[in-house]
């Protein structure tokens, strides 16, 4: 997922550099904060991560980047929840990165 995001967002690494973009638009220095999403097979994540694969789908195949081993997306929620379970593990998302200013 993470290489067919690189591949079709504009600018992937603009979270690095959100003090210049406010800067370069005339907004003051911007406040910031970052943010992952985690959880365990109790959670939703699994479900999360899944449907964010299966909707990514039709990009993944369309750049060629199918992984091999994932199987059927239909039932990938339910398997990554019992390997959460299996191994006692969490999972953390990537990091969100998001910024705000305001004009005096």
């Amino acid at each position: 997922m993470n290489a067919a995001l690189v591949a079709t967002i504009a600018s992937p690494d603009v979270a690095g550099r959100l003090v210049a973009r406010f800067a370069e638009a005339g907004l003051p220095s911007p406040h910031l904060f970052c943010e992952c999403v985690v959880g365990d097979s109790t959670s939703l994540i699994a479900r999360w991560l899944a449907l964010t694969y299966r909707s990514m789908l039709p990009h993944i195949a369309r750049l060629g980047l199918e992984p091999t081993g994932v199987g059927d997306p239909a039932t990938l929620a339910e398997r990554l929840e019992a390997e959460l379970v299996a191994v006692r593990a969490q999972v953390v998302s990537n990091p969100q990165i998001c910024g705000w200013a305001v004009r005096p």
